[in-house]
């Protein structure tokens, strides 16, 4: 009873916090758009301030270990669910790097083009250097731009082995890495991260929010490095950085 009262409570919180927001975003847009780059500024403390407002109402508390450059670059993690869009978000203020079908989703697709989502496909191996050039301009309009090499959500018992060309493009940029590595933990008694906030199960998006809502909370850390991807192909940066997420990298039960 408590548990459904609680996810009651959130929901249209949370509902109601993105259409504000979004609304927001859509109101000021015909004033920026016209100045990408202060756009793009406008449009990261926009993301960062929903994301951060998101996961409280979710009841996700955010750790962060490390320093984040205050430069524009290149930023990878590794994957559980989709709780790390919101994360990322509010600790990165990232421009993400998603696959290429998502542009074509209802609503969804239109939310990702305003907020500057470069689309990739992933299933053709010798299409990911095409990204090159958006990633490149993304950077130089002072975004942050992140990627999950993993090429998807993993099932938290390891860090999947990384594909080397969703990493070419930051081998080729050649400017230092930023690597991300997550670790969510639920609180006493509640069954553990991967029953919670994993979501690597073939069951709807809807069920398993409904879920992670009705419980108290979780405690996301975000271990952060900086790797000089210096003298390496993409082959040996996408090892390098898959060891780097790794090492940290604690199982989920």
């Amino acid at each position: 009873m408590i548990r459904t009262l609680r996810a009651s409570i959130r929901l249209p919180l949370i509902m109601g916090w993105v259409f504000f927001m979004w609304g927001m975003r859509m109101t000021l847009r015909p004033w920026l758009k016209h100045n990408e780059r202060r756009d793009r500024r406008w449009k990261k403390w926009w993301f960062q301030n929903w994301a951060r407002g998101t996961c409280r109402l979710m009841g996700i508390r955010v750790v962060v270990r490390g320093e984040l450059p205050d430069e524009p670059g290149y930023i990878v993690c590794n994957h559980l669910g989709y709780t790390d869009i919101c994360v990322l978000t509010a600790t990165t203020g990232s421009v993400f790097v998603a696959m290429e079908d998502i542009a074509g989703w209802a609503g969804l697709g239109t939310i990702a083009k305003t907020l500057y989502t470069i689309f990739v496909d992933r299933t053709d191996k010798t299409r990911a250097a095409e990204v090159l050039p958006a990633m490149r301009h993304a950077i130089e309009m002072g975004d942050r731009v992140l990627l999950f090499p993993e090429g998807g959500v993993s099932r938290g018992l390891a860090v999947d082995p990384f594909k080397s060309p969703l990493i070419e493009p930051a081998a080729l940029l050649g400017k230092p890495v930023v690597h991300a590595t997550l670790h969510y933990e639920t609180l006493p008694g509640c069954p553990p991260a991967s029953a919670i906030v994993g979501w690597w199960r073939p069951e709807p998006v809807g069920f398993h929010f409904w879920r992670l809502l009705s419980y108290p909370g979780v405690t996301c850390t975000v271990t952060l490095g900086v790797l000089d991807p210096a003298g390496m192909d993409r082959k040996q940066l996408a090892l390098a950085l898959h060891e780097a997420v790794a090492a940290p990298f604690e199982p989920h039960p």
